[in-house]
């Protein structure tokens, strides 16, 4: 969830700096592919939370 929540934050501070060039705390890119990626394991992480899956 945590790296998630990071690459998300990284981009939407690199597009608020002109930017469209993210890289990760770990030096990897962050492209639209590993965005889409961590936009569906929240979506995924807020629905079991909701249906009282995740403690």
């Amino acid at each position: 969830m945590a790296r998630a929540r990071e690459a998300i934050a990284l981009l939407a501070a690199a597009e608020a700096e002109g930017s469209g060039v993210v890289l990760d705390s770990s030096g990897r890119l962050v492209d639209e592919a590993v965005l889409r990626r961590a936009r569906k394991t929240l979506a995924l992480h807020e629905r079991a939370a909701r249906k009282g899956v995740m403690e």
